[in-house]
């Protein structure tokens, strides 16, 4: 159990919430959200919502009143994110997050509460690791139901598997680095510890809390009605559902009156839940009668109604408010004996998720043999306790930035033909507000006359005893990177292109991340400028990259660890033998981040752009072979891999590789310059304007 210290008034909390009751037709996600909120206010607290899914019901404006009325503020994000990054390079949801950290920035709150699905605060638990920011707030995390939880219940494959696992590794890194991690079943727990995720402290389990602290009476079932309940997909277990309905024999099959289909529409290998359904009924030659449109009241209402036997035959499920409702109304209810449904219901009251099992519990009830609800969950004290739960004082972080003594600091900078540039980005470095930096620069035998003369004039100039100005024959920049680094004495070195601007709290916030974290490598954030400007504002920036980290399972296809410009140990330098000094291909800096991840270095990255980086067309990743340049990360995959897995990774990773290409047409590539267009003019992808174009394109385009 977590602690139980809290603070000793009340408190302002913010629950950040992609589903919620009323803008989006809710799972369970948003029926918890929706009560605790309740329940804080009932406990005098203040309490704001802040929505992060889209408004699919209404307006913004209606459920901004509706929330008001029930003394909640809700803040739809779409209206309060800043979008000061312009044109994002991230994924749609680390982008979400992005913008949720800066509209918490702009807000004081005592507590913040997150939901893991969707990883809604991984920038804010970032900002809490790396930076220290939002040290007096109380972060906590509730478990309900994460991406690779849903996708193995649902037995299918990751509709996008790179940007699904880049989510599926920015949700447990959340769980790592907030104050309390909330779940409502042990059953979660114990799946996120065999996934491999890590807890800063013991989890506490509080199961749900329902609006209710006392049961109705049981109503009494009319024989022969029965109710599937939950969304129509495969992890709810509709499929089950109707293969259980086939195996019945017809005599018993004409015991049936009716059957009711009470969820959200969802998907079953592909195809839409309620097609499914009809095809397969009228096969059957059973009544029945789909409800897809209802609200978790409306469904509970309309069971009861019906006086069904609702049916919950989930292939993996948390601790489901389907079953949850239906016993707090007094309706019978049996449920599959998966995830934390037993913690809820007794075994009579349960059956083995498949067919067979289910077949024969459909075949007893029409027999009139049903049992009643023997139910482990009692709702007397879940509010306090969830209030309880919610409460809470940060904890404290040890590691700060010494007041003195502070460590040495070696700039490398690899040099070749930027003579135009040199100049700027040495007095930037000038400008840092760290004072404890030695400089060394590697001009790689630049053949350019003018660069060649700025150079050596810089050199003959420099009155700086820790500023360096080395020349070697022309090897290239990994080359240039570790000759520069062989010559460093500092602590920590950090690599900066000849061609770039570095802004005044570089070195500074790099080295309080890393001794905050006691990381390894510290990559960051940068704002793109084009080759012939020098920026002043955010109206130069052309794009942003805000590399996630280190999630290895997408790093293999995509840059996710960030830019050469980063921090590192020197002795971690060392042990990983520099920069790989091959000739004829670029990506060296991706190559390296990966080999340091997969040898199981300490890596994050500072939420913060941290330099200027200069996009020129001349650039090495835009003038080498795609494919050696895709090799050169790949082999430092295979490099990390059993020699007998080697050849199986290579042959999955081209056809990633390969898939991708052959998507990839004309017409999608002016598609997808269109789109950057429009995101750079209305502020992001997630702005107002562009998820309205977006869902216009998705209406016509279906």
């Amino acid at each position: 159990m977590g602690g139980t210290s809290v603070r000793p008034s009340s408190m302002h909390h913010c629950i950040v919430t992609p589903d919620i009751v009323g803008p989006v037709r809710n799972g369970g996600i948003g029926t918890h959200v929706y009560w605790v909120a309740q329940a804080l206010v009932s406990a005098g607290e203040r309490v704001s919502i802040l929505f992060t899914g889209p408004v699919e019901v209404k307006d913004a404006d209606y459920w901004r009143k509706h929330y008001a009325s029930l003394d909640i503020e809700w803040i739809a994000l779409d209206e309060v994110s800043r979008g000061t990054h312009g044109n994002l390079h991230a994924t749609p949801l680390h982008r979400r997050s992005i913008h949720i950290y800066e509209a918490l920035q702009a807000r004081c709150f005592d507590a913040i509460h997150f939901q893991e699905w969707q990883a809604n605060g991984f920038m804010v638990a970032r900002a809490r690791a790396v930076l220290g920011a939002f040290s007096s707030q109380f972060l906590t995390l509730t478990l309900h139901s994460n991406t690779q939880w849903i996708a193995e219940g649902s037995l299918k494959w990751h509709n996008d598997p790179v940007d699904d696992s880049i989510t599926c590794w920015a949700e447990a890194y959340v769980a790592r680095h907030v104050d309390r991690v909330i779940s409502p079943s042990h059953h979660m727990v114990e799946w996120c510890e065999r996934a491999g995720w890590t807890f800063s402290s013991p989890v506490r389990i509080e199961p749900y809390y329902i609006g209710k602290s006392n049961f109705d009476a049981p109503i009494e079932a009319r024989q022969g009605v029965l109710a599937f309940f939950g969304r129509l997909e495969t992890r709810k277990g509709l499929d089950l559902f109707l293969r259980a309905l086939r195996r019945l024999s017809q005599d018993v099959r004409k015991r049936i009156k009716e059957v009711h289909f009470v969820g959200k529409v969802g998907e079953v290998g592909g195809e839409a839940g309620d097609e499914i359904i009809r095809r397969e009924m009228a096969q059957l030659g059973l009544n029945f009668h789909i409800q897809t449109e209802l609200d978790a009241s409306q469904a509970i209402d309309y069971l009861k109604g019906i006086r069904a036997t609702v049916i919950v035959p989930s292939l993996m499920d948390n601790y489901p408010f389907t079953v949850l409702e239906t016993i707090s109304v007094g309706l019978p209810v049996q449920a599959s004996a998966v995830g934390g449904i037993p913690e809820i219901l007794g075994e009579e009251n349960t059956f083995r998720a498949d067919q067979v099992a289910l077949a024969s519990r459909i075949e007893r009830l029409l027999d009139g043999q049903l049992a009643p609800v023997h139910c482990r969950y009692s709702p007397e004290g879940r509010e306090k306790a969830w209030v309880d739960a919610l409460r809470g004082i940060p904890a404290p972080n040890m590691n700060t930035l010494p007041s003195d003594n502070l460590p040495l600091v070696s700039i490398c900078i690899p040099h070749f033909n930027y003579g135009a540039y040199l100049p700027a980005m040495l007095h930037s470095i000038e400008g840092q507000n760290y004072y404890n930096i030695e400089v060394i620069v590697v001009d790689d035998g630049s053949t350019d006359s003018e660069s060649l003369n700025a150079f050596n004039a810089l050199s003959a100039r420099n009155t700086k005893t820790k500023w360096r100005f080395i020349n070697q024959k022309n090897q290239g920049i990994g080359s240039a990177r570790n000759a520069a680094a062989k010559e460093a004495s500092g602590e920590y070195i950090i690599f900066v292109d000849a061609d770039n601007l570095v802004r005044a709290e570089m070195v500074s916030t790099f080295v309080e991340g890393m001794i905050r974290t006691d990381a390894a490598i510290l990559t960051c954030h940068f704002c793109a400028f084009s080759e012939d400007v020098t920026p002043k504002s955010a109206k130069d920036i052309i794009y942003t990259y805000a590399p996630v980290g280190p999630a290895i399972a997408a790093g293999w296809r995509r840059n996710v660890f960030g830019d050469a410009n980063f921090c590192i140990k020197k002795s971690v330098f060392e042990s990983l033998g520099g920069f790989s000094t091959q000739r004829d291909a670029s990506w060296e800096d991706w190559e390296f981040l990966a080999r340091a991840a997969l040898a199981g270095y300490k890596m994050d990255v500072i939420p913060e752009p941290l330099f200027w980086y200069r996009h020129t067309l001349a650039g090495a990743s835009r003038n080498t072979n795609l494919v050696k340049n895709q090799r050169r990360v790949m082999d430092a995959y295979l490099s990390a891999a059993p020699a007998l897995y080697r050849p199986i990774i290579a042959c999955m990773s081209q056809v990633g590789f390969t898939a991708d290409l052959h998507t990839r047409t004309p017409a999608g590539e002016i598609a997808g310059k269109i789109a950057d267009r429009i995101y750079a003019a209305f502020g992001s992808p997630t702005g107002p304007v562009a998820r309205w174009l977006e869902r216009f394109f998705q209406r016509v385009l279906r």
